[in-house]
């Protein structure tokens, strides 16, 4: 049987009942060793393919609702319950750290939308001749860059102005951003207190009321984009 791994957590003498009795998916088990446990569902070998990423993403959430836990990226399993036992011992120390900077925390995300600005350089005085194929061709170039740098500038400013209408209330933030068309989208991911969860959504409410972007909140989530044991822990999707 293969042992298909959702997350890490803290071992207690609750914990393995509060994991098996979970129904958000397969029967679930708690795999224990120095303190931490590996929660588990057992699959046949002959099964074809990961679980459902959905399923996935249910279980962690539930695990996440009454314990801090460390997120699995989707599909990771191990032939034996000893290979899960060994990852917990050679790996420890990093879930343990790891744990401890997320205890009690939760991920809020905020995703913005805005048109992006048309900034264009000024422009030179008309030549009196035509440019030469070649001239005109690094004067394209040139307006193309400044036009991105300028473009580069506001997004940062965006994502400043963003971030601090949330001060105080979260204790990390990572930023995302593209320009899809002519708009700019904008996704920050904070790490979140649950004791400040309803202020931090205050806040929001404030921000949506006076700001002219369009404006998403979301969670509060597992923290996947605040985990990094090397290549176990799922970054957000």
């Amino acid at each position: 049987m293969r042992h298909v791994l959702y997350g890490i957590l803290r071992s207690d003498a609750n914990a393995a009942g509060r994991v098996s009795s979970l129904a958000a998916g397969p029967p679930l088990r708690l795999i224990s060793d120095g303190g931490l446990g590996a929660a588990v569902s057992l699959t046949p070998d002959e099964a074809t393919g990961p679980p459902d990423p959905k399923v996935h993403a249910r279980i962690v959430q539930a695990l996440h609702a009454f314990c801090t836990v460390l997120p699995m990226r989707h599909g990771i399993s191990f032939d034996s319950e000893a290979e899960v036992r060994g990852i917990l011992c050679e790996h420890g120390g990093k879930f343990r750290r790891a744990l401890d900077d997320l205890q009690g925390c939760g991920e809020m995300g905020v995703r913005a939308i805005r048109r992006a600005m048309t900034t264009s350089p000024p422009c030179a005085a008309a030549p009196q001749t035509a440019l030469s194929p070649a001239r005109a061709y690094l004067a394209a170039r040139q307006s193309h860059y400044a036009a991105r740098d300028a473009a580069g500038k506001e997004a940062s400013r965006f994502a400043e102005r963003m971030e601090r209408a949330f001060q105080g209330l979260f204790a990390q933030c990572k930023t995302e951003s593209f320009f899809l068309c002519d708009h700019h989208v904008l996704s920050l991911h904070f790490l979140v207190r649950q004791c400040e969860t309803g202020c931090f959504r205050d806040a929001f409410r404030r921000l949506e009321q006076r700001s002219p972007e369009k404006l998403l909140l979301t969670g509060p989530w597992p923290p996947y984009n605040f985990v990094s044991c090397e290549n176990l822990v799922l970054s957000h999707v």
